[in-house]
């Protein structure tokens, strides 16, 4: 090392023991820039054709393309030859290859690299040959290489460069946008171990980052400077087993040839990584596992598609030398259900990729990123950390101190974080950066005040979502053990070294035995004794548990009196149904859980958080979180006829925690349960005959308005038996009234439910009877009572007393008899009548000219004489004389005349009692099926604005619009309803053009008037 060198060397050294250890552990993610980690593997996995390359390292597995070093063709350019370097070493091995984004696995080639299956083997003929090399010391030049190309000699031999030679034979259809790109899955450098001084693959990340500190592609650091004690210790905690979340799965034998099993469902192969601790078990007896396995421990290699080798160790898994399942004789696949089940994995893993342009620091730094803890350089040698809890190397107390101390509680609110997202390499994602699930403590989010601060760290050399999450939460949880303190002691520290850890015990600030890591040892200014700097520790910090939340604080800040015992929540109830469900602006209901509870007796709560699960799970979910004052919560949304646990329990405003108070086993009961029935139900028959069938419910449940609506039955004479009655219609009424024709004249029962959107019906029934008169015919253009109208027309010699029409006398008071025995034995015969009477209609408009059979029936005292007058809308009105009554055509106007007269008895009391008018003439209906109001653009349409229109007759044969029904709203899950404004308006201000004028109304949105796609039946006369 020179001297312009070593001066350089050493002010890394420098940086490296100031600021290593707080920059290191807290993962500072880099700047998007040229090392950004997203550009790097997006470069790393592209063939690079360039010619000043920097040197490329591989530790652990990884996706890589490389460098084309050559490229030539031969067989008059039928045939292309590629020479690609992937590393700038000897690497362990190289498998599976990707041509463009398609996977060929290594068991896909000949032992002369041609692909001898797949869609590069086509009728016989294979388009794809690839030669591996190592790059060992001894390497020597491609024989086919050399053989087929003339540029190519023995003298290329490459050593010491890891990389293929690929030659493609030309086809339009498999290389159509040219030269593929060509990615291989390497196991990359090999390196030294001093546990056993043997060199070999590892994934070990403290053994790679010491291959990186000595290798002259890293630092180039000769191995005396490394403290290999440390070394061993640390490379032993990386090598630690840690439990997984147990999985299992049953598997059976692909290709006993090849030693390759399969899972029975390769969905869920991404969960299962090479070196994982598995067990292998047979679910039958006697076993009868493939040759070769017993019941037992295994560790995992991962192939493709749900295929997998075992290995008897993980040095054997991360090589890839598999058990031979065949071995005993003679050879069997195995036969009933085999079950393989996932145990646990390393500690730490490394797998990543430098090259030789990026700072040697930078290198490190995010080398140590896998395994949580620094690298250091103390007393001339470097020392390469794991994280994991350690056993402090002693005690300080006042005792120890040589003055007053400086302590800092807690990191600037600049510096806080309380949930930590981290960008690894993903393997299931052509080992391009992924996102993994934050990892966030719900106990620091309350400490920041309920803000979620945010920290991102990229993870570039950890390839798995497990270790990616473990290494994010040991980040979080250290940066929260925010006491740091400066020691001024006595030379009793002499021993203690950077990254020891030590106990602190100091009375008067609560501390007895308190953990702390020791960041800084130095010598005071005066040389009289040893300053410290330490920062809190926790060893819980290093914990795993399958990545659950940790939800108290890892190292209490001191151990005197607890202010955040703040008890516990107390009245627990759960309620679910009908009154709870949720109605959201799409007309959609969910169903919820109401949660109430009371509060506990204390000055310190800050809020509530409130916790749920299925009953059948065991994971708890914060689902929400309350402040102090607000007891009542809505869990949501839930599954209805499912039971659920909930738990609540109080957040301090201290940051403590009470304890959880739970409620278990709550079935929701939410569309299941039946809804709410009608207030009031009413039938009533119009003057027309018409049946009206009108009923209130305030409120309309949520679950009958967005997809409910209301049945009616019916059943002649008087019952409340539901079930025993007719279906007064087909499908679900939507709103109030609805109106029918349908019943003879008689005495009925009727009764109605709600129903939801679920079909359940409400569980009692409204009931009511009426006795009804004959309905309207259904034939008739008009029905016209003149005795209900109270005999609006004009009146001759009559007069109306209730709703009869009497003769009038012109006698008065003063024509009586003087004596009582004058007057006449009846009051008929006492009082003469006027006769003939008469009576006259209004004019009646029919609204345009169209053909009818007047039908008229008088009832009464008399001889009647019933006549006519017509006139058409020429006419403008009535015209001309009474006549007879006789059937008419093309008349607009009606007008009808009534006598009444008695020659043999001219003193009757003549009258008229009742008196029907029908006119009889051929009516049409015309249906309108999905018509959509947003849409439509017919000329019998008219939009007015969002669910505002007029639709007339598509036929023009509707002389006029006697009755108009929407009869369907399809729009699914909206809780609409809809309202008659007109039955004859002008469309497009043609008076020659009428129809019926819609509106549709949402009730619970905005804006209040919607576009639907509806059904509408328009019913009229016809015209001529």
């Amino acid at each position: 090392m020179g001297q312009a060198t070593a001066a350089i060397f050493w002010q890394v050294i420098i940086a490296i023991v100031l600021t290593v250890v707080s920059s290191i552990i807290a993962g500072k993610p880099k700047a998007p820039g040229k090392f950004n980690l997203a550009d790097q593997e997006r470069r790393r996995t592209d063939i690079i054709r360039s010619s000043n390359e920097p040197r490329r390292v591989i530790y652990g597995e990884r996706l890589v393309s490389g460098v084309m070093v050559y490229a030539t063709t031969t067989s008059n350019d039928a045939l292309l030859h590629l020479v690609i370097a992937v590393a700038a070493h000897e690497v362990h091995d190289i498998g599976d290859i990707w041509i463009n984004d398609q996977r060929i696995p290594a068991r896909s080639f000949d032992a002369d690299g041609n692909v001898f299956e797949g869609d590069f083997f086509v009728s016989g003929t294979s388009y794809v040959r690839i030669k591996k090399h190592l790059g060992s010391s001894t390497q020597v030049a491609d024989p086919d290489l050399v053989a087929e190309s003339a540029e190519w000699t023995a003298d290329h031999r490459l050593q010491g460069i890891a990389y293929i030679y690929v030659r493609l034979r030309g086809n339009q259809t498999l290389f159509s946008n040219g030269i593929p790109n060509i990615r291989v899955l390497v196991k990359g450098k090999k390196v030294f171990d001093p546990r056993d001084a043997q060199t070999r693959y590892t994934t070990n990340p403290v053994l790679c980052i010491r291959d990186a500190l000595v290798n002259e592609l890293g630092l180039g650091l000769g191995p005396s400077e490394i403290n290999d004690i440390v070394a061993i210790a640390q490379a032993n905690i990386c090598d630690e087993r840690v439990a997984l979340t147990m999985v299992s799965d049953q598997f059976t034998v692909d290709d006993i040839g090849d030693d390759r099993l399969i899972l029975s469902t390769p969905a869920e192969a991404l969960r299962w990584k090479t070196g994982d601790g598995v067990t292998i078990t047979n679910d039958q007896s006697p076993a009868d596992l493939p040759g070769g396995t017993a019941e037992g421990d295994y560790f995992f290699i991962r192939l493709d598609d749900g295929r997998f080798k075992l290995a008897a160790s993980h040095q054997d898994a991360l090589e890839g030398v598999a058990l031979n399942i065949d071995q005993v004789s003679p050879v069997t696949l195995g036969s009933g259900v085999h079950t393989i089940q996932l145990n646990d994995q390393v500690r730490y893993d490394l797998n990543g990729i430098f090259e030789k342009e990026r700072p040697p620091l930078d290198i490190i730094e995010d080398m140590a990123t896998t395994s949580a803890a620094p690298v250091l350089w103390a007393a001339g040698k470097y020392e390469i950390y794991a994280g994991a809890a350690t056993p402090a190397v002693t005690t300080l107390t006042t005792a120890d101190l040589r003055g007053d101390l400086e302590m800092r509680a807690k990191p600037e609110r600049r510096e806080l974080f309380n949930r930590v997202s981290a960008t690894f390499v993903n393997p299931d994602n052509f080992f391009q950066p992924s996102d993994m699930p934050p990892v966030e403590n719900a106990t620091y989010v309350a400490e920041d005040g309920g803000d979620v601060l945010n920290r991102d760290i990229e993870l570039d050399f950890t390839t798995d979502i497990t270790r990616a999450q473990r290494v994010s939460k040991i980040h979080l949880q250290k940066a929260r053990q925010g006491i740091t303190v400066n020691l001024p002691c006595k030379f009793t520290v002499l021993t203690v070294r950077v990254w020891d850890t030590v106990l602190v015990t100091i009375d008067y600030l609560g501390w007895s035995s308190k953990k702390f890591r020791v960041l800084a040892v130095s010598f005071a200014e005066d040389l009289g004794g040893v300053d410290l700097t330490l920062q809190e520790e926790a060893d819980t910090s290093y914990d795993w548990n399958f990545g659950e939340e940790t939800t108290i604080d890892a190292a209490p800040d001191t151990n005197l009196p607890n202010p955040f015992n703040v008890g516990a929540v107390s009245n627990l109830s759960l309620e679910s149904g009908t009154n709870q469900l949720l109605s959201i602006g799409e007309g959609s209901v969910i169903s919820r859980i109401k949660v109430t509870w009371t509060e506990p007796e204390t000055p310190w709560v800050l809020q509530y958080e409130i916790q749920a699960k299925k009953s059948t799970d065991a994971a708890w979910t914060t689902v929400g979180v309350t402040a102090k004052g607000q007891t009542e919560f809505f869990v949501a949304p839930v599954e209805d006829a499912l039971a659920y646990d909930v738990r609540v329990r109080v957040m301090s405003t201290l940051g403590g925690f009470g304890a959880f108070t739970t409620a278990t086993n709550h079935t929701v009961v939410g569309k299941t349960e039946p809804p709410v029935g009608v207030d009031t139900f009413t039938v009533v028959r119009l003057a027309d005959g018409t049946r009206r069938y009108s009923w209130t419910q305030d409120p309309v449940p949520a679950d009958v308005r967005s997809g409910g609506g209301y049945k009616i039955r019916y059943a002649a004479g008087i019952t409340s038996d539901w079930d025993a009655m007719t279906a007064l219609h087909t499908g679900l009424l939507l709103a109030s009234p609805f109106e029918s024709n349908e019943l003879a004249a008689g005495t009925y029962s009727f009764a109605i439910k709600a129903v939801d959107s679920s079909n359940n019906e409400s569980t009692n029934a409204v009931f009511t009877t009426a006795t009804l008169g004959d309905p309207r015919l259904r034939g008739v253009l008009l029905q016209r009572f003149e005795h209900e109208l109270a005999w609006p027309g004009t009146k001759t010699n009559c007069f109306v007393v209730g709703s009869q029409l009497v003769a009038d006398t012109s006698l008065g008071i003063g024509d009586l008899p003087s004596t009582i025995g004058g007057l006449a034995p009846t009051i008929e015969d006492m009082v003469p009548r006027t006769a003939p009477i008469a009576y006259e209609t209004p004019e009646i408009d029919l609204g345009t000219d169209i053909s009818f059979t007047p039908l008229v029936s008088l009832a009464g005292v008399g001889d009647f004489t019933i006549s006519m007058k017509t006139g058409s809308s020429a006419d403008g009105s009535v015209v001309g004389d009474y006549d007879a009554l006789e059937p008419t055509s093309l008349k607009r106007y009606v007008q009808f005349r009534f006598e009444a007269d008695s020659a043999a008895s001219p003193n009757s009391a003549l009258r008229f009692d009742t008196a029907t008018i029908l006119l009889d003439g051929e009516s049409i209906v015309e249906d309108f099926e999905d018509l959509d109001t947003a849409t439509e653009s017919a000329s019998w349409f008219e939009r007015l604005g969002p669910g505002h229109f007029r639709v007339a007759s598509k036929s023009g044969e509707l002389a006029s619009i006697t009755s108009a029904t929407l009869r369907a709203i399809q729009s699914a899950g909206m809780a609409l309803t809809w309202e008659l404004v007109g039955k004859n308006v002008a469309l497009g201000g043609s008076p020659t053009q009428l129809g019926a004028e819609f509106k549709i109304h949402d009730p619970i949105g905005s804006p209040s008037l919607v576009d639907a796609v509806v059904d509408i039946e328009l019913k009229g006369p016809k015209a001529g």
